[in-house]
């Protein structure tokens, strides 16, 4: 059955939790998509959880939260969460989110700060030369008036 978008919304940010055990699989339906995806459980031990969501290998540490991107680079999809182990079980959490990545590198704007900066450098720097230039081709000029004037005196 296909879900509408009530549906999909409704479901969107909601946090689900299930005990699972090694090689058990949970399977999460992502916005705006009808298959599912598979989380599997690959191994834990008392402080990490390894799980693999479709195909990826996934190294959850016990009270840690991890967005994950499966289908879309610019957004993450799934965000997962270990918030209890025992011997024989692991509890996760998850929620099926859509949020935006942004880079660790750069904020939002950190382009658009430094391009004008660096155009205006490059103005006062392009100004300086150019006035550089004038003076010593003044200089120069001077110079050689003042030789043309004492040639013509002899």
């Amino acid at each position: 059955t296909k879900q509408n978008d009530n549906d999909l919304t409704e479901n969107l940010n909601t946090v689900h939790k299930q005990s699972v055990k090694i090689n058990d699989v949970v399977k999460v339906k992502l916005m705006n998509e009808t298959e599912e995806r598979i989380i599997n459980v690959t191994w834990f031990n008392d402080t990490q959880v390894n799980v693999t969501i479709s195909g990826e290998p996934i190294e959850l540490i016990l009270g840690e939260e991890k967005k994950v991107s499966i289908t879309n680079l610019d957004f993450y999809e799934l965000s997962i969460k270990v918030e209890e182990i025992t011997e024989t079980n692991a509890s996760l959490s998850w929620a099926v989110i859509y949020e935006p990545i942004i880079s660790q590198n750069k904020g939002v704007n950190e382009t658009e700060i430094q391009t004008p900066e660096y155009k205006k450098v490059s103005i006062v720097y392009s100004i300086g030369i150019t006035i550089i230039i004038a003076i010593i081709i003044a200089i120069i000029s001077v110079i050689y008036r003042k030789k043309e004037n004492k040639k013509a005196k002899v």
